[in-house]
């Protein structure tokens, strides 16, 4: 296994422990990183998810985990964004959209946003 690159830490369950988001090797770009989502479960680790791209954590919506939406581009003008809710021991996507930039003066605005296909 390649070396861990970057280690962030989030309590996405609100149970006062963190859950970690684990970046190895070169699987970090300008598109962001491959990172695996895990907790603790004692002496081990449980993978919660596997996904690429820069991310963000929601709010929680009532109990549970906290929705997470990784965005995924090869570049400034396009991105992928995946969401992701927790579900029967795990994280699944919950939605995707295709978002389309243009750079108007010096700022970059999302011009689309379409479901992607």
């Amino acid at each position: 296994m390649a070396d861990l690159q970057s280690v962030k830490t989030h309590d996405l369950n609100g149970d006062g422990r963190a859950e970690y988001f684990l970046a190895f090797g070169m699987g970090c770009g300008s598109g962001g990183c491959q990172w695996y989502v895990v907790e603790s479960t004692g002496a081990n680790m449980r993978q919660l998810l596997v996904s690429e791209g820069n991310y963000r954590v929601g709010p929680r919506r009532g109990g549970g985990y906290k929705p997470l939406t990784f965005t995924f581009g090869g570049g400034m003008s396009s991105a992928t964004e995946t969401t992701y809710a927790y579900s029967s021991g795990g994280y699944r996507q919950t939605g995707c959209t295709d978002v389309a930039c243009k750079q108007r003066g010096s700022r970059w605005v999302v011009v689309s946003r379409t479901p992607c296909t």
